[in-house]
């Protein structure tokens, strides 16, 4: 269990530190190459629906819910191996990241263009990567008895 949590508290320290690290030494909207395949680029990207960003509690609550949910996917066993459980906590601590964000800027700092026409950050690296993680290295049998399938 305390796999998960160390690497939810890494990952969330990789993205603030490289987010606090680039503010200082690249102006937002001046791009500068990265060993020729990364631009790095930083951008505060708001919010993009039309109704705008929604409370700072509401996002609080989400990322509560999505932590509960965590412990919940722990208990059940699903992820028992320890790949499973840094996937789960890379991808906390990538949301925990830009949830801190949100509240604190109303908005991302996305730096990384490989020029798809998109901008990203660490924690979303860390956000899809634990995730791939969790669903690759999951036990699918222990969730399906959790949750009672097939019993």
């Amino acid at each position: 269990m305390g796999a998960w949590i160390a690497a939810a508290a890494l990952a969330f320290l990789l993205d603030q530190g490289s987010k606090r690290w680039l503010a200082k030494r690249v102006p937002p909207g001046e791009r500068r190459s990265f060993c020729g395949l990364v631009t790095i680029r930083v951008q505060w990207t708001d919010d993009p629906r039309p109704w705008g960003s929604p409370k700072r509690w509401l996002l609080v609550a989400w990322f509560a819910a999505a932590v509960v949910s965590a412990f919940v996917l722990a208990s059940s066993g699903f992820v028992a191996s320890h790949w499973a459980q840094a996937g789960l906590g890379a991808a906390i601590g990538g949301a925990a990241g830009n949830l801190l964000d949100r509240i604190r800027l109303r908005a991302v700092v996305d730096f990384i263009d490989i020029g798809l026409g998109s901008l990203f950050n660490l924690a979303d690296v860390f956000i899809l990567a634990g995730l791939g993680l969790v669903l690759m290295c999951g036990d699918y049998c222990a969730l399906a008895a959790f949750v009672g399938v097939g019993t």
